[in-house]
């Protein structure tokens, strides 16, 4: 702040009279205060004339060296929890963005911070215009490597004078998305504004605290406790491989790799050691040997230290001889082979409890009519000299 104090003598009554210009920076603005005192309060006009004189020299100073453009308001809403919004920014009475503690002790599991409004407020002299805007972020945890900067632009929403107002409001962005970890988080934002490069400014104006960019924290006390991003099942001729692959571990002791030939009944074939904490992607594998033909259902038990656990979704996988296709499955009425060229097969069919239902000896004919079979699971068998096909049928 600079003042400049003009003084008048003989002095018997004083009067101020306090005239404020500001001169723009990229992040913020300098008020130059002129302060006239002390005044008599019976000035001649002449006297009166040359004050005037001195007051306006100082504003048409003030326009002279301020020619160029810049950023004098910067502004972003936040929402914790679902809760009202709250401000920062720079300028307009909002507090600062830098050092401020947007949450504390945050569980990954329920809460959401989600910035909503943001926008700059930028000016124009001199041949200098602001032509676009964008704010710049990234999210952090303390410690790691700072990723890439993430772009919003920012829409001009209206104008009055040299001074144009940039903002958006949508989509909202939950800045905890994604984390998997506890720990104190940065929220590191700067915002740019490019401009003609005309009049004596830059080509790019921007707003970043002077250059290390603004920065708020926020802090997650839980996180998600094991979060599995791929889970697949793939046929290694006589083998099911299952594998899986995590990007976060809280409390995990173990995985309990889960087989079903229905889909509903499940049992333990396996147990796999989880990692404890981790907060990296890792990497799973269980072999399964010799599953049965047909379909195979395959499910993830994770289990705690404390015993608590979890299921992963039900993953499956058709197993069959190379050369030998049923079909359809499901069934409702003619069923269809396929690859038995010229053996001598026997069909047996049984229910769940291993009651047979149906058979036929010395199959001859690719198709035959099950129609009479009542709606259910079956299990279907293909006898040769040579081999047994089993497989699982549904009938519709």
């Amino acid at each position: 702040m600079i003042f400049v104090r003009i003084r008048k003598k003989n002095v018997k009554y004083f009067t101020n009279l306090i005239s404020v210009c500001y001169f723009y920076t990229k992040d913020s603005f300098t008020p130059i205060v002129f302060i006239l005192e002390p005044f008599i309060n019976h000035l001649k006009p002449l006297e009166m004339r040359k004050s005037l004189i001195i007051v306006f020299y100082f504003l048409i100073l003030r326009f002279t060296v301020s020619a160029g453009g810049g950023i004098y308001e910067t502004y972003m809403s936040f929402s914790l929890n679902g809760g009202g919004e709250f401000y920062h920014g720079t300028g307009g009475g909002n507090p600062s963005l830098q050092g401020s503690v947007l949450g504390i002790n945050l569980d990954l599991n329920t809460a959401t911070l989600v910035m909503k409004l943001r926008g700059i407020n930028s000016w124009n002299d001199g041949g200098c215009e602001v032509t676009s805007a964008n704010m710049n972020y990234r999210v952090y945890k303390n410690g790691d490597p700072a990723p890439s900067f993430t772009s919003l632009p920012l829409n001009l929403n209206g104008s009055s004078g040299n001074n144009k107002f940039w903002n958006v409001n949508s989509p909202d962005i939950n800045l905890l998305a994604g984390l998997t970890s506890i720990g104190t988080y940065n929220f590191e934002v700067y915002f740019d504004a490019p401009t003609n490069a005309s009049g004596g400014c830059d080509p790019v104006l921007y707003a970043n605290n002077g250059g290390p960019n603004y920065i708020g924290t926020f802090s997650v006390s839980t996180a998600l406790p094991v979060k599995i991003n791929s889970f697949i099942v793939k046929n290694k001729k006589e083998e099911n491989l299952i594998s899986w692959t995590t990007s976060s571990e809280i409390n995990n002791n173990y995985f309990e790799v889960q087989y079903s030939e229905d889909g509903k009944t499940f049992q333990s074939i396996g147990k796999v050691e989880g990692s404890g904490n981790s907060s990296r992607m890792t990497q799973y594998e269980f072999m399964h040997e010799n599953p049965d033909e047909g379909t195979s259902y395959y499910r993830l038990k994770q289990v705690d230290f404390d015993g608590k656990f979890e299921y992963s979704p039900v993953k499956s996988i058709y197993v069959s001889e190379a050369d030998v296709r049923i079909f359809p499955n499901p069934v409702t009425d003619m069923l269809h082979f396929s690859g038995l060229d010229d053996e001598a097969v026997d069909l047996i069919i049984k229910d769940m409890t291993g009651k047979e239902v149906y058979s036929v000896k010395e199959l001859s004919a690719p198709s035959f009519d099950i129609s009479e079979l009542k709606n259910g699971m079956y299990i279907i068998y293909l006898i040769s000299p040579h081999r047994t096909i089993r497989e699982r049928l549904l009938k519709q």
